[in-house]
C-alpha cells in the first residue's frame, strides 16, 4: 500500500504575517518591508516600518492592543489614525500558544515606528513544521509578486541573518511584470485541460480563479472570434 503523501503548509504561516505589514502599505503607512529567515530555516522576521501597534487598552479586553492583538482571535483590524501615538518607548513581547509569557518596555527616544515580529511554529500545532521548513524559493516568489503589485514598496528578503539580502522594488508595477516576462508565444490547445493563469485580488494569488478570470477568459474568446 503506497504511503500517502503529506501536504506541505509551511508557506502559509509566514503569508500571515507579512500580509499583516502589507496591509500596512497598502494604506500608504509603510514603504519597506524586511523578511528574514533563521539560520535553521525554522523561524520568520517579519519588519516593516509602518506605524507600528497601538498600547493604548483594548475596551473589551482590558489589556493593551498590542497584547491582544497576539493573544485573542478576531482581534485584527485596522485602526484610525488617531489612536496612534508616540511613545518614545520600544515593547518586547513574548508569546507562546496564545498566552503571554514576557513583556519588556525600553525607552528609546531615537527609535523609529514600525512592528517587529518573529514566529516560529509550534511542531505540536503546525504538524507538518516536525517534519518541515520555510521554504526560500516560495517566499521570494510570493515576495516578488507582492513587489509588482505593490509598486511604492521595497521588500528585502535574507536567506539568513548573515546572508545577501534580496531586494523586490518594481515601481513600473504590473508593467514590469509584463517586461520581466517579455517573451510571448501564441499556441492552440485541442486538450480540454486549461492553461495556466496567474491572477491577483487584494494581493492575493486567486489560484482558483473566479469571476475577475472568467471574465478575462470570456472577453478574449469573444475578441478571438469576432
Amino acid at each position: 500500500m503506497a504511503e500517502k503523501k503529506k501536504k506541505d503548509y509551511s508557506s502559509v504561516q509566514d503569508y500571515q504575517v507579512i500580509d499583516n505589514s502589507i496591509d500596512e502599505a497598502v494604506v500608504g503607512h509603510c514603504d519597506q518591508i524586511k523578511v528574514i529567515l533563521s539560520p535553521d530555516q525554522r523561524t520568520i522576521t517579519v519588519e516593516d516600518n509602518g506605524y507600528g501597534v497601538p498600547i493604548e487598552i483594548h475596551p473589551k479586553t482590558n489589556q493593551s492592543v498590542l497584547v491582544t492583538l497576539f493573544s485573542a482571535l478576531k482581534s485584527g483590524g485596522k485602526f484610525d489614525d488617531k489612536i496612534y501615538k508616540t511613545s518614545g518607548q520600544t515593547e518586547i513581547l513574548e508569546f507562546s500558544r496564545g498566552i503571554l509569557k514576557s513583556e519588556q518596555i525600553i525607552d528609546s527616544p531615537q527609535a523609529t515606528d514600525g512592528l517587529t515580529v518573529t514566529f516560529a511554529p509550534d511542531p505540536e500545532i503546525f504538524h507538518e513544521f516536525a517534519y518541515s521548513t520555510f521554504k526560500p524559493s516560495i517566499i521570494q516568489s510570493r515576495l516578488q509578486e507582492l513587489a509588482y503589485l505593490n509598486p511604492n514598496l521595497t521588500l528585502i528578503f535574507k536567506t539568513s541573518p548573515q546572508a545577501e539580502p534580496i531586494t523586490y522594488h518594481f515601481s513600473s508595477g504590473l508593467a514590469g511584470w509584463e517586461y520581466f516576462h517579455g517573451s510571448f508565444a501564441w499556441q492552440y490547445n485541442s486538450d480540454s485541460k486549461k492553461g495556466q493563469i496567474k491572477s491577483f485580488c487584494n494581493n492575493i494569488n486567486t489560484a482558483g480563479g473566479g469571476t475577475h478570470v472568467e471574465g478575462f477568459e470570456n472577453g478574449l474568446v469573444s475578441a478571438c472570434r469576432d
